[in-house]
């Protein structure tokens, strides 16, 4: 019984085309899949709605996403959704629909909606991930065996050499600071590695002798990693996708200088244990 009465429900919403023409349709209705419906406004869209009278994504977009193909739906597909509708009360029930969307969207990658998003994340993290292949399969450096006591970055060489620099400027590293709590949020000492060097941050609160440090921090107290002491913002043309990888990233990068700036390059942190293994940890 409630079998007929969904088909008649159906039937009234959606006369079939045979129908339509005073012809009966022939067929097993489990086995014939039904179309949406295209119905024509009162301007020049083609308004989409589907089996159950819900409006759908319109015409234009609909071609350009889908590329075209045909939505059919099956008799038993249909049936279930009614049975869904009329379990919370809603079928039957007047729905509205909205101005079609006439919208031209750039060109899809790839056959269909699935594969245009896998190759444009692909696209965005390649830099992250090269980066992370090159720390995967780098050889770490030597350990400096000394550590210059200085205010800033440190560069430690493969061959003893050292010197001061404003940050480090590799694509990839492997990233940790401490803080000294006892004496407040100010960040304490720092010391990173890429697969050409190593680093090492001091703060001027560690070393300069005052007699009272504010408790209120300012973007010289913080650790730079794309820009100089004194600057706080970065040419757009100077943005390259960079990774750091660290254990507690949620910690550390609170405490690195550009966090704070409202542009800045796109940096990715990664929480990776086994690479701070790697790192000499």
């Amino acid at each position: 019984m409630t079998h007929l009465l969904w088909r008649k429900s159906i039937a009234r919403l959606f006369p079939s085309p045979r129908a339509r023409h005073g012809r009966c349709a022939s067929g097993s209705s489990t086995s014939r899949p039904v179309q949406e419906e295209v119905m024509q406004d009162s301007g020049t869209s083609q308004r989409r709605m589907n089996p159950l009278n819900i409006q759908m994504l319109s015409k234009v977009l609909h071609e350009q996403i889908f590329r075209g193909a045909q939505v059919q739906y099956s008799d038993a597909d249909i049936q279930r959704s009614v049975e869904h509708l009329q379990k919370h009360d809603l079928w039957g029930k007047e729905t509205s629909t909205l101005p079609d969307v006439e919208l031209q969207l750039p060109r899809m990658y790839g056959n269909d909606l699935d594969e245009h998003f896998r190759i444009l994340a692909q696209k965005q993290s390649l830099p992250y991930l090269e980066a992370a292949n090159q720390l995967l399969h780098c050889e770490v450096p030597p350990m400096p065996s000394e550590w210059d006591w200085e205010v800033g970055w440190t560069q430690y060489g493969p061959n003893g050499e050292r010197k001061t620099v404003d940050f480090p400027e590799e694509r990839a590293l492997v990233f940790d600071v401490e803080v000294c709590m006892a004496e407040g949020h100010c960040p304490t000492l720092a010391v990173a590695v890429s697969p050409s060097a190593w680093y090492s941050w001091c703060s001027k609160r560690l070393l300069e002798e005052r007699y009272t440090w504010s408790s209120q921090l300012t973007l010289a107290d913080f650790i730079p990693l794309e820009t100089a002491l004194n600057s706080s913002c970065l040419a757009k043309q100077d943005w390259t996708e960079r990774l750091v990888v660290g254990h507690n990233v949620a910690f550390d990068r609170a405490h690195i200088k550009e966090q704070y700036l409202i542009q800045y390059r796109d940096i990715v942190f990664s929480i990776r244990k086994d690479m701070k293994a790697r790192a000499g940890r």
